[in-house]
């Protein structure tokens, strides 16, 4: 979390894939793989904490990782809520 990277790992042929950044945030919290927008291609949502202490802020989000229909392996990053505490 502190980092800020996210990163996808696969496996091919039984062997781990090195993982590739796909995103960053400045500190995030829980992700969820879905396909939001019904294209057929993965999405990562990322709850963005907003800090790595606790703190009385509102800094968090919630990130929408879209997978990009024309290079299928990058993803182009969407802030769909700020302001969060």
């Amino acid at each position: 979390m502190r980092g800020g990277g996210i990163y996808f790992a696969a496996y091919r042929d039984n062997h781990l894939v090195s993982p590739a950044l796909i995103g960053k945030a400045k500190n995030p919290a829980a992700l969820r793989v879905v396909d939001w927008d019904r294209d057929g291609l993965l999405d990562v949502m990322v709850a963005e904490l907003g800090s790595f202490l606790p703190a009385d802020h509102s800094d968090g989000k919630v990130i929408w990782l879209r997978q990009n229909n024309e290079r299928p392996g990058t993803f182009d990053s969407n802030e769909l809520l700020e302001g969060l505490g």
